[in-house]
């Protein structure tokens, strides 16, 4: 009898988690209020509260795991090529298969520092962090070419994929990890050429 509460408890949050992402990804997390998100995730209003004592709480909590179902995600396009470059370059892949999905709304993490940063710090911190651990995502794969500035290529490739999230949601530019990649390689190969070969 025990197991099943637990089960239970563990399937209310995550519903209330998915429900949440779901809503504050597509419509934004300001105009999605916490009557909507206990109605949708068909859990009552003390449950919610049970887990997550406030809506800042379920930001927070909504932003964490999306960074670990994201970069989960990513990796998994990484870990099937087994040249650093083409590690590299798969994240423009994964990134061309996102922006084809019919829900993509750019970057979770920019778009809720652009309505919250400014007055919930903890979510300006919980964005820099998914920003960082992309950045060492891609500085650790550079650690095994003989790239010789590889913490100024992990930032110029930083740039290409932000750059190409932005330009994908508000431009509607669909192909835009395409010219990324493009870029990348020119890039990787250029430092290539002047260094050692990757």
């Amino acid at each position: 009898m025990k197991k099943n509460n637990k089960k239970d408890k563990i399937s209310a949050s995550e519903r209330i988690i998915n429900t949440a992402e779901a809503l504050f990804y597509s419509e934004g997390i300001q105009s999605v209020g916490i009557d909507r998100i206990v109605e949708e995730s068909n859990v009552a209003l003390n449950t919610m509260y049970k887990y997550f004592s406030s809506k800042d709480k379920l930001v927070e909590a909504y932003l964490e795991d999306r960074d670990i179902k994201w970069m989960n995600w990513l990796n998994s396009y990484i870990e099937k090529e087994d040249a650093p470059v083409n590690k590299v370059l798969a994240i423009f892949d994964a990134l061309e298969q996102w922006f084809h999905e019919d829900q993509f709304r750019g970057c979770a993490f920019i778009n809720a520092s652009g309505e919250l940063g400014h007055t919930k710090p903890s979510v300006y911190e919980i964005s820099k962090k998914h920003k960082e651990t992309l950045y060492k995502t891609i500085l650790d794969i550079l650690m095994s070419t003989h790239i010789e500035q590889k913490e100024k290529v992990a930032k110029q490739l930083m740039i290409l994929i932000e750059g190409s999230i932005v330009q994908a949601y508000l431009n509607e530019e669909k192909e835009a990890a395409l010219y990324a990649k493009e870029i990348a390689k020119i890039l990787l190969t250029k430092d290539s050429d002047t260094n050692s070969s990757v």
